[in-house]
């Protein structure tokens, strides 16, 4: 019998060139998830900040209202709360 897995510190960060391309992500990894991998019991976001080289790199979930928007929308879908 396969053994459930979790998505641990996955993320994306924003791309200036496509505005709003994270929050898609997030819409399509939310589907993706739910539709092509059963075996996915958990997702946790990596959500920081952090500068290499002089150059940020933002993480976070709410880097933009509609990438906070989208993930929050992925937390309040009945399939991705716990049990119980």
């Amino acid at each position: 019998m396969p053994k459930p897995l979790m998505v641990a510190e996955y993320g994306v960060m924003e791309d200036a060139a496509v505005p709003n391309r994270k929050a898609t992500w997030y819409d399509e990894m939310r589907a993706t998830v739910k539709t092509g991998m059963p075996l996915i019991q958990g997702v946790v976001a990596w959500s920081t900040t952090n500068v290499k080289e002089g150059n940020t790199y933002n993480w976070n979930v709410d880097s933009s209202a509609m990438s906070l928007a989208r993930w929050k929308a992925m937390g309040e879908d009945p399939w991705f709360r716990p049990l119980g």
